[in-house]
């Protein structure tokens, strides 16, 4: 005589909500040291740190929710979730990371601006700005190369600045750390690499107040700034300046319409700023051999 087909799917469902509840014991263990490693890199006492961790099934990614981090000066810092998509918790300095931080609360009284800029932000909702940041990148030992698929940061109502890099002959992340500390970014050997804001509010802000200290509307200010860009432009048309041209045409063209701006370079090899500074070309020229690209919107 046959099983029934119900004992079958019973067994099935059995089998499979095991497996599940396996899963998640093996994946709180994995969960702990991971978020351990992470807040250890980012020099944050496990102790001060309060979450609640979940692990996607499908996806394999921890998520942390409702994070409350301690501040020894009695600010809390809230944030919605973190989410590790991937983290090495293998090496001090982490080989590879996938790291999404989003909804971190603050106030603009905590960021460390010059006064210009705190009085743009007293009309947007400075007791709760509310940002985000996220970084991708891998470190190949073996070909001396660290590639930024992505490092951005983002604050709601004003905008997001996001990079994406290759650097060569890195002997080591620490090493890179040092030489970045020391000498900034000078040293540093880019191979494809690029900048991009995108506006989210911020440069409108920006021309009405610039407008307000000179006693004029938006539009007049915008107006003045590309009339004096267009002047720039002309002398620059005369040198024969073709990077600068790019430039400035870009410039007008976001001031006209800001929506974003990206400066991008694909060199053939790559090269360091402190090797076009002592090359023998003229400016440029050496960023000509960047293959240096400015575009807006």
């Amino acid at each position: 005589m046959g099983v029934p087909v119900q004992v079958i799917r019973l067994g099935v469902l059995g089998v499979v909500i095991g497996g599940v509840v396996a899963f998640k014991v093996i994946a709180s263990n994995k969960v702990e040291k991971k978020v351990d490693a992470f807040l250890a890199s980012e020099g944050i006492p496990k102790e001060m740190v309060s979450y609640d961790a979940s692990v996607d099934l499908f996806g394999f990614e921890t998520r942390l929710e409702d994070i409350v981090i301690k501040n020894r000066a009695g600010k809390d810092i809230k944030i919605d979730e973190i989410v590790i998509n991937d983290f090495d918790d293998e090496h001090k300095i982490p080989q590879y990371v996938d790291v999404e931080i989003n909804g971190i609360h603050s106030s603009s009284n905590q960021l460390k601006v010059n006064p210009m800029m705190r009085a743009m932000f007293k009309d947007i909702n400075a007791d709760d700005m509310v940002s985000n940041f996220a970084l991708a990148y891998s470190f190949d030992e073996k070909d001396k190369k660290l590639e930024i698929d992505n490092a951005s940061t983002s604050v709601e109502g004003l905008g997001e600045i996001s990079l994406e890099a290759e650097i060569e002959d890195v002997k080591s992340l620490q090493q890179l750390a040092q030489n970045v500390m020391y000498y900034g970014f000078n040293n540093l050997k880019l191979g494809k690499s690029s900048l991009k804001y995108e506006d989210d509010g911020f440069a409108n802000m920006a021309f009405a107040y610039n407008a307000q200290q000179r006693g004029m509307s938006t539009e007049e200010f915008k107006e003045m700034a590309v009339k004096n860009l267009d002047r720039s432009l002309e002398k620059a048309k005369q040198k024969e300046n073709d990077v600068q041209v790019a430039f400035l045409e870009a410039v007008e063209d976001f001031v006209k319409h800001p929506n974003s701006f990206e400066v991008s370079i694909d060199p053939q090899e790559a090269l360091s700023l402190r090797e076009l500074q002592y090359s023998q070309h003229n400016l440029n020229d050496a960023l000509k051999a960047l293959n240096l690209k400015v575009e807006a919107n």
